[in-house]
């Protein structure tokens, strides 16, 4: 399966191309406004311009060679998810990430935690089974899909596919956790109270989070240590930085480093949080949504995977046609709009 191209007109890759990249680029510029003038030129060349090189000296350069393909050729030529990584290492470029290392979304992310309280789990007759819960619908909060938002309650009949009974045998015996975290602020919140009923429960947990700023919201480091001050009682999960997960590749065994492969694979169950996650799984491609191949048959991990994931782009695989058709009776851009979740498993 051949992944989205931003060249087929009226998709949701398209559109993202064409409308939403220029406007996360003003809104960057909004924001750290002593950078408008390059993150301006940034956008006139999305919308007008071709593709071009990072210079050799900056350190994302050397992770996008795929890019040497497109150079010359208008934006809409990239592969969907190649260009959305690339746009963000050129807003990096744009900002000097590389010589003062400022979080250009910082201030977009903490407009987003404002208002973020630690809920008292302890009582719950399953924490975890709780906790996942939270975990799968905190990610709405998308600052790069403002949209996902507006659905601020779940409701059972907006969950798709409900491998949750095995997963939470998965987690409830695993003794060693991975969690790929995708947005900071509330779905990191959410994310951190799941990692502290594993840990109560007497699992370990690694928290992998980006290394650099990217797709506006996505949890760093810093993103995770700020959530942490403002909840009330420990996680003890440890936190990596991953920087394959801000380059242009799959979620694959074959894609993967070395070093982040062997970390997924001691671990005894992968949690893949989110929409990207989940598209770098399945290898971003335009799968009917009905189709009859399983979820398990396309993943190609190093260790069991669930994935945690609210409907954000039009990459869908594993869910039924009967489940298809409810929702996009209910809503026509229901792959998109963020208000419909999957909880799928791939051993």
């Amino acid at each position: 399966m051949n992944p989205w191209h931003c060249d087929v007109v009226d998709s949701f890759a398209w559109r993202t191309c064409t409308e939403r990249w220029p406007r996360i680029i003003d809104g960057v510029a909004d924001d750290v406004p002593d950078h408008r003038v390059a993150l301006a030129r940034l956008r006139e060349e999305v919308t007008d311009g071709v593709v071009l090189r990072l210079h050799d000296d900056n350190d994302d350069g050397r992770r996008f060679e795929v890019i040497n393909d497109y150079v010359g050729r208008p934006w809409t030529a990239l592969p969907w998810y190649v260009g959305e990584s690339w746009l963000y290492a050129r807003i990096r470029a744009a900002v000097g990430w590389r010589h003062h290392r400022r979080d250009p979304f910082r201030a977009a992310k903490a407009r987003e935690e404002a208002g973020l309280a630690d809920d008292d789990d302890t009582a719950a007759s399953d924490p975890i089974a709780q906790a996942l819960w939270r975990s799968l619908w905190g990610n709405r909060a998308d600052l790069s899909l403002p949209t996902a938002r507006h659905h601020d309650r779940a409701a059972m009949g907006d969950l798709l596919h409900d491998d949750r009974p095995l997963a939470l045998a998965w987690l409830k015996r695993a003794r060693r956790v991975a969690i790929v975290l995708d947005n900071a602020g509330t779905e990191v919140f959410a994310d951190l109270q799941l990692a502290r009923a594993l840990r109560n429960g007497g699992a370990e947990v690694t928290l992998f989070a980006k290394d650099r700023p990217f797709f506006v919201s996505d949890a760093m480091p810093a993103d995770v240590e700020m959530a942490r001050r403002r909840l009330q009682r420990p996680d003890g999960a440890a936190v990596v930085a991953e920087s394959f997960l801000t380059g242009p590749g799959m979620l694959t065994v074959a894609e993967l480093p070395a070093t982040f492969r062997d970390a997924l694979a001691s671990a005894d169950v992968i949690v893949a949080k989110g929409d990207c996650n989940y598209r770098r799984l399945v290898g971003d491609g335009p799968w009917a949504s009905s189709d009859d191949r399983a979820f398990g048959d396309v993943v190609r991990m190093p260790a069991p995977v669930i994935a945690l994931r609210t409907l954000k782009a039009e990459v869908l695989v594993g869910v039924g046609a009967d489940a298809c058709a409810r929702a996009r009776a209910q809503i026509a851009d229901w792959l998109i709009s963020g208000r419909f979740g999957v909880v799928q498993c791939a051993r």
